[in-house]
């Protein structure tokens, strides 16, 4: 929905940035299909895409097992922004320095950098919540972990066996 939770989110996350950083993008293919120079497999699907696949998927987790607004609204925004602190190059990047690529870890700082009231009152948000779910604590932490879950297996097999043979 135009001007609606997902499109706020957003905005005032900064979450469009993860439009450039690929998932799965140093991965090649176990199995070299055809000819060369058909070497290697390149996972066109990014971060972008997956917290919004893990958003659909959370939202439905906790539609059907009637979770409160309040668990909604947070849960869902918890899903949007789990990947905010993604580096360029991905997860590749943060084998350089685990700990200070650690985006769970870092979640608290990064949401004390944003003047994010507005956004905190009209959906009413709480940063507990939102970093209790994004660190794994809680009903909501453990719903984002199976819906992340869900979302890297669904969307990596479909691209890899979609590959040859759409």
């Amino acid at each position: 929905k135009e001007g609606g939770l997902i499109e706020d989110v957003l905005q005032a996350f900064g979450i469009r940035r993860l439009e450039g950083i690929k998932q799965l993008g140093g991965l090649h293919d176990p199995i070299i299909k055809g000819t060369f120079p058909l070497i290697g497999l390149d996972f066109s699907h990014t971060r972008f895409c997956h917290v919004l696949d893990v958003s659909i998927i959370l939202s439905l987790i906790l539609w059907n097992n009637d979770a409160s607004s309040i668990e909604m609204q947070n849960g869902r925004v918890a899903a949007l922004s789990h990947d905010v602190l993604t580096p360029a190059g991905g997860d590749t990047t943060k084998l350089v320095d685990p700990e200070a690529f650690d985006e769970d870890l870092h979640f608290p700082k990064f949401l004390d950098s944003l003047d994010w009231s507005e956004l905190r009152k009209k959906y009413d948000l709480s940063r507990e919540l939102l970093v209790d779910a994004v660190q794994g604590r809680g009903v909501l932490g453990k719903v984002l972990d199976l819906a992340d879950k869900i979302s890297y297996v669904g969307r990596d097999a479909f691209v890899y066996l979609t590959r040859f043979d759409p």
